[in-house]
């Protein structure tokens, strides 16, 4: 939501950073998280006159503000900050007055047989958190847990049944392995089709300003029961939410 240019896709099947992508753009800026390996360090440094890295806290207002004031967007990052704030509020006023769900989140891996649930710096485990939302407790570890997935074997799946469960799909994810396990198709929400799949990139990218209003509004639409989660930033209902951060967060 702070990106005024154009978006490029710099990122293997993986996920992980293609440095040849980044290359051929011939950026003269680079702002980048820190933690990433050395070698990639050393090539951003040699691609870039002007290479600025940020430190990832893992915080989500600690990290917003580091790369808005990197950016030169110090003032709309607080402004997007306090509207999330704001917005959370909100949604956890409407929920005091029904019963609110327990819900998991579980993302398949990119191998068959491997599962995750996310960590608490993802903007799914910080939303649900600030929500007052109850997680299963097999996943209550994986909440204070710094990294983004969170491995869970496959035979303790049943133990990440709740009211409703997320399951996180995107290019690189497909749980089609997934639903043809019997234990899934055991899983309490899965009888009751209580399953909702949601963007993994969103759900699951650490302190994310973009993934927690993103979450925001996925949970909002599920819980009200008035819409479905957009699934794709790229899909045209993806592109009119984003759209819709930009007019609310200009300056």
């Amino acid at each position: 939501m702070l990106q005024e240019g154009p978006v490029v896709d710099v990122s293997s099947p993986g996920g992980q950073l293609e440095l040849e992508k980044l290359v051929a753009l011939s950026p003269t800026r680079v702002i980048g998280l820190s933690g990433g390996p050395v070698e990639q360090a050393v090539v951003l440094d040699r691609i870039s006159s002007s290479v600025q890295r940020v430190a990832r806290t893992g915080r989500l207002a600690a990290d917003s503000l580091a790369v808005g004031a990197a950016l030169g967007r110090l003032r709309r990052t607080r402004h997007a900050l306090t509207m999330l704030s704001a917005s959370r509020q909100q949604l956890q006023s409407a929920l005091r007055s029904r019963s609110a769900p327990t819900i998991s989140i579980i993302s398949p891996g990119l191998a068959a047989d491997s599962i995750f649930t996310v960590g608490g710096a993802t903007p799914a485990a910080s939303t649900v958190a600030a929500l007052d939302l109850r997680r299963p407790a097999a996943q209550a570890k994986a909440a204070s847990s710094a990294r983004s997935f969170v491995p869970v074997s496959l035979e303790h799946l049943p133990e990440h049944d709740a009211d409703l469960v997320f399951v996180a799909v995107g290019p690189t994810v497909d749980p089609r392995w997934l639903y043809d396990r019997p234990l899934w198709r055991q899983l309490g929400a899965v009888r009751r089709r209580r399953v909702i799949e949601v963007d993994a990139l969103q759900w699951a990218t650490t302190s994310s300003l973009l993934g927690n209003w993103w979450v925001l509004d996925d949970l909002a639409a599920v819980l009200r029961e008035d819409a479905c989660p957009i699934v794709g930033s790229a899909t045209f209902r993806g592109i009119q939410r984003l759209a819709r951060y930009r007019a609310l967060f200009g300056e």
